[in-house]
């Protein structure tokens, strides 16, 4: 498994993009995605694209996404936002302080053992003997980093944000596992109560968005070891 903080972006068709761009609410700046939107995929597939990562590769610098818009015969405008569009399906790491609730003198700690955001974790904390290893370089519990690395596993998650990460794990929900066997709506529900309460955010998902946290979190690996 060369990189299991993210998914597989062959898993991920073009036929499945297109379906999620079609009933997405979009912000102005990325409406034009639903613009002509059959037709432009078609031409997508006729340029031999058949998954987000073709489409990631052939879009990943500049100079290739112009080269693609001879070829493909669309604009380049569109590509740059499509470009942007495909690749937030790899979301970025989440820096550890910046999670609601956690021990700032434990994130400082592993700082100084060079951890700083979600994909450092992830990767030093997978096995057991690893968490180990990084408590005492850190000089935190075990349990600690177990409880961060969980933390950093829902990171990998499409739309899984910092404060979306603190009110998932006070729902109960501390792996990608663990919100694979989340039901939407039920989770939804649990989430605004705990909001009520917390005052985490004034924005929540709805529904569809929940749902669809949910479906992509089944596209990512099982990876951390009890």
């Amino acid at each position: 498994m060369a990189d299991p903080y993210h998914i597989d972006l062959e898993q991920f068709s073009l036929e499945r993009f297109q379906g999620i761009l079609e009933t997405a609410k979009l912000s102005p700046g990325r409406r034009v995605l639903q613009e002509d939107l059959p037709e432009r995929f078609a031409a997508l597939e006729s340029a031999g694209i058949c998954d987000l990562a073709d489409l990631v590769a052939a879009l990943k610098t500049r100079p290739r996404m112009e080269k693609f818009a001879e070829k493909s015969g669309l604009p380049l405008d569109y590509l740059t936002i499509l470009r942007r569009e495909a690749n937030s399906y790899l979301p970025k790491p989440v820096r550890l302080r910046d999670i609601p609730g956690v021990d700032q003198a434990q994130i400082e700690k592993l700082a100084g053992a060079g951890i700083t955001h979600s994909k450092h974790l992830f990767g030093r904390g997978l096995a057991h003997d690893d968490r180990v290893e990084l408590a005492a370089q850190a000089d935190i519990s075990v349990e600690e980093v177990h409880e961060l690395v969980k933390m950093a596993d829902l990171a990998r998650v499409y739309g899984v944000g910092p404060v979306f990460i603190r009110m998932l794990y006070d729902a109960g929900v501390k792996t990608v596992e663990q919100l694979v066997a989340s039901n939407p709506a039920e989770l939804l529900e649990q989430l605004h109560a705990i909001n009520a309460g917390q005052k985490y955010t004034e924005i929540m998902p709805i529904l569809k968005e929940m749902a669809f946290v949910i479906d992509f979190a089944k596209m990512l690996p099982i990876a951390i070891e009890d």
